[in-house]
């Protein structure tokens, strides 16, 4: 795993100009839930 450095490099796939940022699902869940208690106030 490369967040615990067991991996010497992440693989690229394609040419490596991807427009899709990645994001932890954590993180888009926080957010995403920020945003809907901003809606219900």
């Amino acid at each position: 795993m490369c967040w615990l450095g067991e991996t010497p490099a992440i693989p690229v796939f394609g040419d490596g100009n991807n427009i899709i940022p990645t994001i932890h699902i954590r993180d888009l869940a926080v957010s995403v839930e920020k945003k809907f208690s901003e809606i219900d106030t």
